[in-house]
C-alpha cells in the first residue's frame, strides 16, 4: 500500500539532494523559464519548496532583492535545514487544505517540479484556490507538472494514456511504485496530468493560463507539442 505524500518526503529528505541533482538539466530548464518573472517582483511563495535550495539559488541568480520570501512544505524534515531571517521565512503546513491561510499576498507563487502530482487529486482544484487567495491582483504563478502523454519520456505507455483517455468515463494518472534511493524502496505515487486534465481545474480555479511550454524531462530543452515534454505554465487572475 502506498504512503501518504508527506511519509513519502520524509523517508525521502535524507536522499533529496542527491536525486535533484541527477534531474538538474529539467530542473535548470525550467529554473530558465522561471528567472525573468523574478526580476519584476517583491515577494514571493514557493509552495511544496523541498529542502529550499533550489528556489533561493534561483533568486541568487537573478540577482533581485525580494523583500518577503515564504516556503511551503508540510514535511518537518525537508524544512529542518533552511536558515530563516528577516527576508526568508518557513510554514509548515498543506497547502492543499481548505483551511490554508497565510498572512500576506504575493506577486509571484511556484509550485514546481510536480509538486501538484504529490497531492490527493480530490484536492488538487482547492490547492489552486488556496494559491489564488494569495496572489496580489497584478501577481502571477509558475507551475510544472507531469504530462502523462508525454511520448518522449513514457514510450508507449503515453500512447496508451491516450487512447484509454478517450474511451473510459473515469479518467486516472495515478502511478503506485517503489522509488529507490540509497537501497532503499519507498513505496510511492504520483499523477501524471494531462494538459486537458490541468487546464479544465485551471478554468474551475478562475486561473487564465498565459503562457504554455513543453519541456524536455531528459533535456531541459524546449518541444513543439504536448506529446514531447513536460507541461510549464504561467498563470494570471481570471479577468
Amino acid at each position: 500500500m502506498s504512503l501518504s505524500s508527506n511519509e513519502i518526503y520524509k523517508n525521502l529528505a535524507p536522499f533529496y539532494r542527491s536525486y535533484s541533482n541527477k534531474k538538474q538539466a529539467y530542473l535548470n530548464g525550467v529554473d530558465v523559464q522561471i528567472l525573468p518573472y523574478i526580476s519584476d517582483r517583491i515577494s514571493l511563495l514557493d509552495l511544496g519548496t523541498g529542502d529550499g535550495v533550489r528556489i533561493l539559488n534561483l533568486v541568487q541568480k537573478s540577482h533581485k532583492k525580494l523583500k518577503k520570501i515564504t516556503l511551503v512544505d508540510s514535511c518537518f524534515e525537508m524544512l529542518s535545514s533552511i536558515c530563516q531571517n528577516n527576508i526568508v521565512s518557513v510554514e509548515r503546513t498543506d497547502f492543499s487544505q481548505k483551511g490554508f491561510k497565510l498572512k500576506n499576498k504575493y506577486d509571484l507563487i511556484t509550485c514546481l517540479w510536480n509538486v501538484m502530482g504529490h497531492i490527493d487529486s480530490s484536492s488538487v482544484e482547492q490547492a489552486f484556490l488556496g494559491m489564488k487567495r494569495h496572489l496580489k491582483e497584478n501577481g502571477v504563478i509558475i507551475l510544472d507538472v507531469n504530462n502523462r502523454y508525454n511520448y518522449k519520456q513514457y514510450g508507449w505507455k503515453a500512447i496508451r494514456n491516450f487512447v484509454l483517455d478517450k474511451f473510459r468515463k473515469k479518467k486516472t494518472g495515478d502511478i503506485f511504485f517503489n522509488f529507490t534511493c540509497a537501497n532503499k524502496k519507498i513505496p510511492s505515487f504520483v499523477h501524471l496530468f494531462s494538459q486537458k486534465e490541468i487546464e479544465d481545474i485551471l478554468k474551475k480555479a478562475h486561473l487564465k493560463v498565459h503562457k504554455r511550454l513543453y519541456i524536455n524531462y531528459k533535456t531541459g530543452t524546449l518541444e513543439n507539442g504536448q506529446f514531447s515534454g513536460q507541461l510549464f505554465y504561467v498563470l494570471v487572475h481570471e479577468k
